[in-house]
């Protein structure tokens, strides 16, 4: 994918996220939450690394509960972890159930919970708004990915850069030194050899540079994944 492809690609999914929304259920703030709870995250969820100690039960996935066509939202760029909605339990008030929105990595044991939306009474509810907090959570995901597969390329051709310089250099450098004592067909093999070299360094700069090509939005939102991925900062914070 070209730099520019996934900057739009980027560009127009931010675009289409919309402020999360509960479904219609009647949702009740979540009050007191210690113990087994992890701190919130950047974006006021949760997540749980063990459920039982968290006062909670895993109800059932909500793939299991309502229909959907898939089990689970790509999280990454080669398509092989996933989120998968849940919806789990509080211990009842008043007789009546209370369920939360979550989500399960496939790589990981532990649930993110979504304590934003509040508590549901419907077990349906609560499993549209656990694959939604999963669908948006995994989009976010593969944008973070995405940027940062693209910060390693950018590491790999400064590293292709600096291996051919090396290499045209040492030509140069051979070629400088066997002065006429080599046939015109080896110098004119050897000269070959140089002119390829040059341009393909001329061709992983022209693409690193277009990496570099980001505007304030891109740096703003996925900067720090670029810059992690390129194992330096390109962009300054």
């Amino acid at each position: 994918m070209k730099i520019s492809d996934l900057k739009a690609s980027l560009q127009r999914r931010a675009a289409k996220r919309k402020v999360y929304a509960c479904h219609g259920a009647r949702a009740y703030r979540v009050a007191h939450l210690a113990g087994a709870w992890n701190p919130p995250d950047n974006d006021g969820a949760r997540f749980v690394d063990n459920l039982d100690a968290a006062g909670l039960r895993l109800v059932d996935y909500a793939d299991k509960r309502i229909r959907l066509s898939h089990k689970g939202w790509y999280c990454d760029t080669l398509q092989i972890d996933t989120y998968r909605g849940a919806i789990v339990q509080l211990a009842g008030k008043n007789g009546r159930p209370r369920y939360l929105a979550a989500y399960q990595e496939s790589a990981n044991d532990g649930y993110r919970v979504d304590v934003r939306a509040g508590v549901f009474e419907e077990e349906r509810e609560a499993a549209f708004a656990a694959d939604e907090f999963a669908r948006i959570a995994a989009e976010h995901a593969r944008d973070y990915d995405a940027a940062w597969q693209a910060g390693a390329r950018y590491s790999e051709l400064s590293e292709n850069i600096l291996e051919d310089r090396r290499a045209a250099l040492a030509l140069i450098g051979e070629i400088k030194a066997a002065g006429r004592a080599f046939p015109p067909a080896i110098c004119k093999t050897l000269r070959m050899r140089l002119e390829q070299l040059r341009r393909r360094i001329a061709r992983y700069r022209e693409e690193r540079e277009k990496l570099r090509e980001a505007g304030p939005w891109f740096v703003r939102q996925f900067g720090a994944a670029f810059n992690e991925g390129a194992g330096e900062a390109v962009y300054s914070a």
